[in-house]
């Protein structure tokens, strides 16, 4: 439980950074998106995740970026950009 909240902390302290960033490794089934999630809503962040399916292209990724930039950049809206492996 000690580690849990030592790893909440840090991940806590690292988005509320102006500029945060974090990358997050380990095996699946440990939690990182919900404690992501829980943190961006904590924080009052915007998460985002691409929602890939088969017909989703790497243009249609550059397009989801580009949405995202223009948030996060031009409208200065705080942003959680959260992809996984499997999204890749």
């Amino acid at each position: 439980m000690d580690e849990l909240l030592e790893k909440f902390a840090q991940l806590e302290r690292s988005l509320s950074q102006n500029g945060g960033h974090v990358l997050l490794a380990g095996r699946s089934g440990t939690g990182r998106r919900t404690v992501c999630q829980l943190i961006s809503h904590m924080l009052d962040l915007i998460f985002e995740t691409p929602k890939v399916t088969k017909e989703y292209t790497l243009n249609d990724f550059k397009k989801y970026l580009k949405v995202l930039l223009i948030q996060a950049g031009i409208e200065d809206q705080k942003t959680v950009l959260f992809v996984e492996d499997h999204q890749m």
